[in-house]
């Protein structure tokens, strides 16, 4: 068994995870806390903070196979890569769109990115399915949308950037005050359904959308 402490019997699992996230990504970290509840029996999580991105903390998941093998995952390249993911998704939107919008993208926990190490690129990152890369786009739509023409635009746009994103979600709201949804009142903003058209989409890979649907506001 697992102590909180990250030992299993004399062995210091956490020490193993600072050394190999030092070793992956020429970084210096430091054990912040449990997580998931503590330690387990099967895997093991904590955080960690790193001193290349002060103020982030890096989400780790591991566990110790049959052969007594440390197995090790983690998000750190959703942190290495928040700001020029962001600023992709903006992108897209920009080029779908020529209606004001705002973006919410949250850093995934989940981003365990494939054979991740530092010489993994940005368009490594974002064309991995396991990146979990997900976002919310408010657009400011005085009037009908077309929703044929604004698909086809972002389908195409969102293809030819690289990015495979496992979730979107685009509010359409027809109020004039999109401008002033902020991450604290969004999930109020979804489930009170102050938007005239939402469209929802998801992908398996960075070739095409696997799901998409449109709906209405319940009025």
């Amino acid at each position: 068994a697992i102590s909180m402490s990250g030992c299993v019997g004399k062995r210091d699992i956490t020490k193993e995870v600072l050394e190999h996230m030092q070793n992956k990504y020429d970084d210096t970290f430091e054990y912040a806390a449990p997580f998931g509840g503590g330690m387990g029996n099967v895997t093991t999580q904590m955080l960690l903070t790193s001193e290349r991105y002060p103020g982030k903390t890096i989400w780790i998941e591991c566990y110790v196979d049959e052969d007594d093998n440390i197995n090790i995952v983690d998000n750190y390249l959703s942190i290495k890569y928040e700001q020029q993911t962001t600023e992709l998704i903006d992108e897209i939107i920009d080029r779908t769109t020529d209606k004001d919008f705002v973006v919410f993208y949250d850093l995934p926990l989940q981003a365990f990115t494939k054979g991740a190490s530092k010489e993994t690129t940005f368009k490594e990152y974002i064309s991995d399915p396991a990146s979990d890369i997900c976002f919310i786009a408010i657009v400011d739509a005085q009037g009908e949308i077309d929703r044929g023409a604004f698909e086809q635009a972002l389908e195409k746009n969102i293809v030819e950037s690289g990015l495979c994103c496992r979730l979107g979600n685009i509010y359409f709201d027809n109020n004039g005050n999109y401008n002033s949804i902020t991450k604290e009142n969004l999930q109020s903003y979804m489930v009170k359904q102050q938007y005239s058209d939402a469209f929802c989409f998801e992908m398996m890979d960075n070739i095409s959308f696997d799901f998409k649907e449109w709906s209405n506001r319940k009025d």
